[in-house]
């Protein structure tokens, strides 16, 4: 899994700041499994395999003022 972030800071007056930012989680979108276990299905009596995988591509921003 590859993950990238950046952001800017810019400064105004009065010694506030504005500082904008973005970052993408996954940027290959690949299937990454995070988790796995093994349960027992009462229906048919067998066991079964569970696997949790990571989110997709996910693209985050945000915006922080400081006083």
């Amino acid at each position: 899994q590859l993950n990238s972030s950046g952001s800017y800071l810019f400064k105004l007056h009065n010694k506030h700041q504005l500082t904008l930012g973005a970052s993408m989680i996954n940027v290959l979108n690949t299937r990454n499994k995070i988790n796995q276990f093994f349960r027992i299905n009462t229906n048919s009596q067998s066991m079964e395999q569970v696997n949790t995988f990571s989110l997709e591509r996910t693209v985050n921003v945000f915006i922080r003022y400081t006083l």
